[in-house]
């Protein structure tokens, strides 16, 4: 195979990746719109400011097709995106722990501005953080890196399942308090909305600080529970544990073994689909439910991937698939874009729709943005190789 034909299949399988990326993106922002209409622990009790017959259908909707589904393609691909820069940085010369230490650092600073200015369900911050951790991992042989990854993906959910069941028989009490939270979040529902639809620019920036706070540390409850500590543990592990499935994807070089896996492929489709049909079926069981028993938010991620790799393989060439790679390829860019462009939408500093409009307006309205998006990425990618995040993202890791 001669170099040019080489050149050619490596960006195709990269096209695939970003491809991937994009719809995850698609994902977060369908999520993200209404998420950013609520305040911290408001998510899954009134998600989205249900108001109508009409939002609390496209609430049902976001919940069993979208949330927590597509953040998990996400953060796997963080991992793997990863390990790509950390390989590159070593076979370019550059020393890659220190390339990627300034990388995640960057990343870092970024989060912290993002969770300042704009939004309190910020997630890079957590990401630079998690990512440090991710450094030692990257030397490991592929099956260690399996290994990790599946112990990290199952510690929490078995654990949760076990003590589920010693609470049903009354040996734990999963409402036990482990210490005692700073009690530091007074605010009522119609506080938090009033400052967010109508308050000042300083007002909504310490609201927003405060839920961050409270949702990403559970520090400003009153009570950090066993039940609690659990979740909080289940949702960071699970995160690392994608990344570490991210990082041993790459190091196989499963990405570039695609079209000898197309039968593999298929089969796995069969099987993702029916786990996860079960998995739904099961957790209609209050036990399971309640104790965090089963991934079922990974489960359909990785039948969306699936899905998505044997169509973009079937119908290669398609438009859509232009967008959605144009859209992953400038994915930071584009998710600072969607949560700048919503808190305008719902703030007070914005237009004040903060509660006054709920799913039915939102569900749509992030499905037409996304589009929009798709579009100026294209169009963008016509004169840049990199988005305008990307290249400033770039430049400060490499300093040059």
């Amino acid at each position: 195979m001669n170099e040019n034909v080489v050149k050619q299949v490596t960006t195709k399988r990269i096209e695939i990746i970003d491809a991937l990326r994009g719809l995850a993106m698609l994902g977060i922002m369908i999520v993200n719109f209404p998420s950013i209409n609520c305040f911290s622990g408001d998510e899954t009790s009134k998600f989205g400011g249900v108001v109508t017959t009409w939002d609390k259908f496209f609430e049902q909707l976001n919940f069993l097709v979208f949330n927590g589904k597509f953040y998990p393609i996400f953060a796997f691909l963080f991992g793997f995106g990863s390990y790509i820069f950390y390989t590159n940085a070593k076979n370019k010369g550059f020393n890659p722990l220190v390339l990627i230490s300034r990388r995640y650092l960057i990343l870092l600073f970024l989060g912290c501005l993002h969770i300042f200015f704009v939004w309190w369900g910020d997630i890079l911050l957590m990401y630079a953080i998690l990512g440090f951790l991710l450094i030692p991992f990257m030397e490991l042989s592929a099956q260690k890196l399996l290994k990790a990854s599946l112990f990290t993906l199952l510690l929490i959910p078995v654990l949760g399942v076990i003590l589920g069941a010693l609470a049903s028989l009354g040996v734990v009490d999963m409402s036990t308090s482990l210490l005692s939270g700073l009690n530091a979040y007074p605010f009522t529902p119609e506080q938090m909305i009033a400052t967010y639809s109508a308050g000042s620019f300083s007002e909504i920036v310490r609201q927003r600080l405060l839920d961050y706070l409270y949702d990403f540390t559970f520090l400003l409850s009153d009570q950090i529970t066993i039940k609690v500590a659990i979740g909080f543990f289940a949702y960071y592990l699970g995160i690392f544990g994608l990344f570490l499935l991210g990082v041993f994807v790459a190091k196989s070089d499963w990405h570039k073994k695609i079209d000898l896996y197309q039968s593999t492929l298929k089969k796995s489709w069969w099987g993702f689909l029916i786990a996860a049909v079960a998995i739904h079926l099961i957790l209609l069981h209050p036990f399971f439910e309640k104790h965090y028993g089963i991934l079922k938010g990974e489960i359909l991620a990785a039948f969306y991937v699936i899905t998505f790799i044997i169509v973009l393989r079937r119908y290669e060439g398609n438009p859509l698939f232009d967008l959605f790679r144009s859209v992953g390829k400038m994915s930071l860019s584009a998710y600072l874009a969607h949560t700048i462009f919503v808190t305008l939408l719902l703030y007070g500093y914005g237009l004040g729709l903060f509660f006054k409009i709920g799913p039915a307006y939102l569900f749509p309205l992030s499905v037409i943005y996304y589009f929009i998006v798709g579009a100026c990425c294209k169009f963008w990618l016509r004169f840049h190789e990199f988005g305008p995040v990307e290249y400033l993202w770039r430049r400060l890791t490499y300093l040059k």
